[in-house]
């Protein structure tokens, strides 16, 4: 009987051992896992600001365009007014030729 408490003793030493090394393994595992998740919330977080700032360039950009554009227009306008009096001149001057 003492050989089989002897046994018994020794299969539970060595289950503590290995339970004790898959609590560190265990242990060093979430940890590892905690550093992952602070890293990829940092990452999340460049990821939402340099997003931000993109959007940010870009409406500014649209608003350069627009301002642009709204330029282009107003000169275009203009040209073609003079473009209409000039025509309407040119017509003048050929109905007086006409009639010579």
């Amino acid at each position: 009987m003492a050989n089989t408490m002897e046994e018994r003793l020794t299969y539970l030493e060595s289950r503590v051992a290995v339970l004790a090394a898959e609590a560190e393994r265990t242990a060093r595992l979430e940890e590892e896992v905690r550093t992952l998740r602070a890293r990829q919330d940092a990452m999340a977080g460049v990821a939402i600001s340099e997003t931000y700032r993109i959007v940010q360039e870009t409406h500014a950009d649209v608003r350069d365009l627009q301002a642009t554009q709204a330029q282009q227009s107003e000169i275009l306008t203009k040209h073609t007014e003079v473009l209409g009096r000039i025509l309407e001149r040119l017509d003048a001057i050929d109905a007086r030729l006409s009639h010579q």
